[in-house]
C-alpha cells in the first residue's frame, strides 16, 4: 500500500532574465500536488481472494488525495470498525479493529526552485567561453517520498520513508554546481 501514481496538479515556471554586462539568470521553479495514495489493511484477506492485503473497503486504489481526503478516511475507519472489526475473513482471519494516529496528513506536496548565474564571453569569430553557477533545490526544501498506507502499523502510517527524487538537480537535497564550456 502507498503511493499509486503521479499528483494531480504540476505547475511548472521557467524563464530567463538579461542582466546588466552580458550577464544572464534563469529560474526552473517546480510544484505538484500531493500523489495518490492507496490504504489498506495488511496481513489479512477480507474478500477471500488469497492476497495478503486488503483495500480499505469503500475506496479504491489511488483514491485518497484524488476524489477521497481526510474526512473520508475518518469515516472510512469508522464504518470498518463497525462493520468488519470483530469478526473473521472467509478464511479464518481475525478482523482487527484500526485506530487512527491523532495527527496524520496524506502525504504532502513537492516543490523545487533551481536557478542559474552566467555570463558568456565571446572571442574573434565563433569562439566562445561560457561560464555559470547552478543551484538545485536552492531552499532545500525535503521532498519527502515512501509513504506507507498500511492502516494497522499507526508507527508508519502515512510517514515518510525517503526523499523524493534523490538525483542530481531533480528534488533532492541542495546542491551547486559550477562549470564552464568552450566552443568553437
Amino acid at each position: 500500500m502507498g503511493a499509486a501514481g503521479s499528483a494531480h496538479h504540476i505547475l511548472t515556471l521557467s524563464g530567463i532574465y538579461k542582466l546588466p554586462w552580458g550577464f544572464e539568470a534563469s529560474l526552473i521553479s517546480s510544484m505538484s500536488s500531493k500523489g495518490p495514495i492507496t490504504l489498506g489493511i495488511s496481513g489479512i484477506d477480507i474478500t477471500g481472494t488469497g492476497l495478503g492485503s486488503s483495500i480499505l473497503p469503500g475506496s479504491t486504489s489511488g483514491a485518497f488525495n484524488m476524489s477521497m481526503g481526510r474526512s473520508d478516511l475518518v469515516r472510512l475507519v469508522n464504518d470498518f470498525n463497525q462493520n468488519y472489526a470483530g469478526r473473521t475473513t472467509p478464511r479464518d482471519q481475525p478482523i482487527p479493529t484500526l485506530t487512527l494516529p491523532s495527527n496524520f496528513n496524506l502525504g504532502q506536496s513537492f516543490f523545487d526552485q533551481d536557478l542559474r548565474f552566467g555570463k558568456t564571453f565571446s572571442y574573434r569569430d565563433r569562439r566562445k567561453l561560457s561560464a555559470f553557477a547552478e543551484c538545485f533545490n536552492c531552499l532545500n526544501l525535503a521532498n519527502l517520498g515512501g509513504y506507507s498506507g498500511d492502516l494497522r502499523n499507526t508507527a508508519s502510517f502515512i510517514q515518510p520513508t525517503s526523499r523524493i527524487f534523490q538525483v542530481f538537480g531533480s528534488g533532492g537535497p541542495r546542491a551547486i554546481q559550477l562549470g564552464t564550456r568552450f566552443s568553437f
